[in-house]
């Protein structure tokens, strides 16, 4: 085998370089040589790589990646909504967001667009807003890198309640009153609820859920009426409460008393009305008697009925009637008096307690004794008219029956009872059974009274003259007539004739028929001394008692107007009168 032929190594052809000896590179690292073929010399420390040889491959591109960054959060728009809101967008603002970053909604994605690496948007579902709550929404970058950001809380706000009225308190007050507190009483009430007086917001101050205090000015109770109270709740949900009413009340005015029916009542009557008339009455207003309310009816501003009870006359007095009216407002009436008076008996004839005796006729002065007014028209006398019965129990508590001459509500004329004991007796008035008036009366062996003309025991005497002419005719002749003008009789003047006619005065009372005998009846008119020739009862007339004078001394002519006065066993009658020509 022929061994190889030496190659002859290959000459330096300038000055360069030997092929494939080490070349400084630009930055003075030496740089590889080129391979013989087509092989590029290796990048020398420092230095590019050298050139490919002819017919060397191509290059490919090896990426470094940036890994992407873990986001933050620093705000949400919106942060909250009302629970049961429809969809809506939300905003997220914050830092290193990147293309593919998800919004999460406790922890769960949500459809998001990238805006920009410092916000996302997303779609939030009505669904995600059904609970009332807090919800924690966050960001997530993806892998390179990436992660999950810091969380934000969002708000799903439970709306507020419709409030609920239940009480005031107060619940009314006066009409021009001061500014108040009203204490509003219900359900339903949060932090901002307003109190609304006629659908105008006050001041409000709140409590609890339950309670809230609002400020409610002079002006707002200014004129009396009626004003709705609410209570409202703000947004989100929130609204007007049911309304309750509040009541400005016109205070009561201060009432008068004017009059009063009757005035006056007889001691152990029995119960009755009392009708009071005034002004400014009010359906709380009481009829008081000495200050203490009574069974009240209002029947209108001017008059009021009240029930008096029998227990409230069963004393003799007087009684302060007064009508009071509460608060608000009102007050009470100067007082008027009634009386409670005992039945009081008098003459008949002198109108005056001592002329009282057996078999007179006396009259009983009460109120409200009877139901009406009736004459008696038969004889004899009966003891019972119009329902009504005096009874008489004398000093040997003896009780008899009255006869009865007539019976009205305020008199009674009867005749003592034949037979009635001297001392004291009690009179008892009873009318259907019910006891109207009682009273005591003092009944004396005598009473002397003489009738007037004018029914009152005074003045022209109830009298007629004898004249008896010389020729021995009788003549009577009044002593009285009726004078229009002065409505009332007037002596008439009595001539006495001339010489040898006699005059006799005939007169009229009661409660001296029990005379001791007539040496003990004196008679003197003008004060000259006149002949009784009879005092006793007048023939035909039940209680009537007639006196017979005369004749007349003829020293009485042109004395003109002159008492009448007679004595019975010493006991004086009403002076009464005549005139004589």
């Amino acid at each position: 085998m022929a061994s190889p032929r030496r190659r002859a190594a290959p000459r330096r052809a300038g000055p360069g370089p030997r092929p494939g000896a080490p070349r400084r590179g630009p930055g003075g690292a030496a740089g590889g040589g080129g391979g013989a073929r087509g092989g590029g010399g290796g990048g020398g420390r420092g230095g590019g790589g050298g050139g490919g040889g002819a017919g060397g491959g191509s290059a490919l591109t090896f990426t470094i990646i940036a890994p992407n960054p873990v986001p933050t959060l620093t705000s949400l728009s919106p942060d909250s909504v009302t629970q049961n809101s429809p969809d809506f967008t939300l905003t997220v603002n914050g830092a290193g967001f990147v293309n593919g970053a998800e919004i999460r909604w406790n922890g769960q994605t949500r459809t998001t667009t990238f805006v920009s690496a410092t916000q996302l948007t997303a779609q939030i579902p009505a669904t995600d807003l059904q609970s009332a709550g807090q919800a924690a929404v966050t960001v997530f970058n993806p892998a390179p890198g990436g992660g999950t950001s810091n969380a934000l809380t969002f708000t799903i706000i439970a709306p507020n309640p419709v409030p609920t009225l239940t009480s005031l308190s107060p619940n009314s007050t006066l009409e021009n009153g001061p500014p108040f507190s009203l204490t509003v009483n219900g359900t339903g009430f949060v932090e901002g609820a307003v109190v609304r007086w006629n659908g105008q917001d006050r001041t409000t101050t709140f409590v609890s859920s339950t309670q809230l205090i609002g400020t409610i000015a002079a002006a707002d109770i200014a004129s009396a009426g009626t004003a709705q109270v609410m209570v409202f709740n703000p947004a989100p949900g929130g609204g007007n409460s049911n309304a309750l009413s509040f009541t400005i009340i016109a205070p009561n005015p201060i009432p008068t008393l004017s009059s009063m029916n009757p005035t006056a009542a007889s001691v152990g009557g029995p119960a009755f009305t009392l009708t009071v008339t005034g002004s400014n009455f009010v359906g709380s207003s009481k009829l008081q008697w000495n200050g203490s309310d009574r069974p009240t009816t209002f029947i209108s501003s001017t008059q009021l009925t009240a029930s008096i009870a029998a227990a409230d006359i069963a004393s003799t007095g007087t009684v302060q009637v007064t009508v009071f009216t509460p608060a608000p407002g009102g007050g009470v009436t100067a007082a008027l008096t009634f009386t409670i008076s005992p039945l009081v008996t008098v003459s008949a004839a002198s109108f005056l307690t001592t002329g009282i005796a057996a078999e007179a006729i006396v009259a009983g002065f009460g109120v409200n004794m009877t139901n009406g007014t009736e004459v008696a028209t038969t004889i004899p006398l009966p003891t019972t008219l119009l329902g009504t019965t005096v009874k008489v129990k004398d000093s040997l508590n003896v009780e008899r029956d009255a006869p009865l001459f007539f019976v009205a509500p305020g008199q009674i004329n009867y005749q003592v009872p034949p037979g009635t004991a001297t001392g004291t007796a009690n009179v008892t008035v009873i009318t259907n059974g019910i006891t109207t008036a009682v009273g005591t009366m003092t009944v004396n062996p005598v009473g002397p009274g003489l009738i007037s003309a004018n029914s009152n025991g005074v003045g022209v005497a109830a009298a007629v003259v004898l004249r008896v002419t010389t020729n021995g005719a009788q003549i009577y002749e009044p002593i009285a007539t009726f004078d229009q003008g002065l409505s009332s009789f007037v002596p008439i003047e009595i001539d006495m004739g001339p010489d040898g006619e006699q005059i006799y005065l005939i007169m009229y009372g009661s409660g001296f028929r029990g005379n001791t005998g007539l040496n003990n009846v004196t008679v003197t008119i003008g004060g000259t001394a006149v002949p009784v020739l009879y005092a006793s009862g007048a023939p035909g007339f039940i209680g009537l008692d007639q006196a017979n004078l005369g004749p007349l001394p003829r020293t009485l002519i042109g004395r003109k107007v002159v008492d009448i006065v007679m004595t019975v066993d010493g006991v004086a009658a009403n002076p009464v009168q005549m005139s004589i020509k």
